[in-house]
């Protein structure tokens, strides 16, 4: 005879406790959003984004909202599978994750015809890394980046796809005299130029910040954009070299960030949240971008 295991399932959400959940964490976005004016804030928020990763810009705020010393975080299963099992008893971490729907208007018309996506999010549970343990027998595949302090020679093959990067969206990179600045980049010319001064690692930090202006399309833009909002521009360019620099084990600073509140109520002294929610998600996207280009690359 044969005995079946019974499994308890846990009941199903209703429609309505789904979206309650995802107004009520929107809402706790926009208010998070808004303590970035805090030079402090913005900095663990690229911290953050480190080690988070492939996270959007408002799943990292709603993960730091509810755990702020997260610094490694993936899905349940996906701890698994780098060998490492999410503890008994542990609470998750609520973020929204987008699900692509496909409705019809009219069930007379023809479904190839009608039938259009529609995106909406639901609230999915992810675990830092300190809310795990190394399962037994397997290797622990944590992936954890170490950075390398900003003196010295930089990580090995750093500047090399740094360099391609600017190559393919047709700029020249080059090392000599930069003045009093430590390097710059001429869209008239299609040059990046870094200080022949600078240690490997300084300089390729330098290069990770003008490879950052290339990526956020700042050099794209009319010649009077960058001195109209040289603030958020800079704080860009730094926040995504910081990112990509460390990622790849480069400690880098981030000098604009302190003057992160002057700029933001300049620009848009009605809605400073909305700006730093846009500069935010321009920052990660465009740190995603170049460290994808980056892994080709290297490749």
């Amino acid at each position: 005879m044969t005995t079946r295991t019974r499994t308890t399932r846990r009941p199903r959400r209703s429609p309505d406790a789904t979206r309650a959940e995802v107004a009520d964490l929107k809402a706790k976005l926009d208010e998070q959003v808004t303590n970035l004016t805090d030079s402090g804030a913005w900095k663990a928020m690229l911290r953050a984004a480190v080690g988070i990763g492939r996270y959007s810009f408002r799943n990292i705020m709603l993960i730091l909202l509810q755990r702020p010393d997260a610094t490694h975080v993936a899905a349940y299963g996906e701890w698994q599978k780098r060998g490492r099992q999410v503890r008994k008893g542990e609470r998750g971490i609520r973020i929204l994750a987008p699900m692509t729907l496909r409705r019809r208007d009219d069930e007379d018309t023809p479904e190839a015809e009608d039938d259009k996506p529609r995106v909406i999010f639901r609230p999915v549970s992810v675990f830092d890394i300190s809310q795990t343990d190394p399962i037994p027998g397997q290797a622990d595949a944590a992936d954890l980046p170490t950075s390398t302090p900003l003196t010295g020679q930089a990580p090995d093959g750093l500047w090399e796809v740094l360099e391609a990067y600017a190559t393919a969206h047709g700029y020249t990179v080059e090392r000599g005299d930069c003045g009093p600045a430590e390097g710059w980049t001429s869209p008239d010319t299609r040059t990046v130029r870094i200080s022949g001064t600078e240690q490997d690692a300084a300089a390729t930090a330098v290069l990770a910040h003008e490879v950052a202006h290339i990526g956020c399309g700042h050099l794209d833009t009319e010649p009077g954009e960058y001195r109209r909002h040289r603030g958020r521009m800079e704080t860009e360019a730094e926040s995504v070299a910081y990112i990509v620099a460390a990622t790849h084990g480069l400690e880098t600073s981030t000098q604009s960030a302190h003057y992160i509140a002057g700029w933001a109520s300049k620009e848009n002294p009605n809605d400073v949240a909305a700006l730093l929610q846009e500069t935010g998600q321009r920052v990660i996207q465009t740190a995603h971008a170049i460290l994808a280009a980056l892994a080709t690359t290297a490749d």
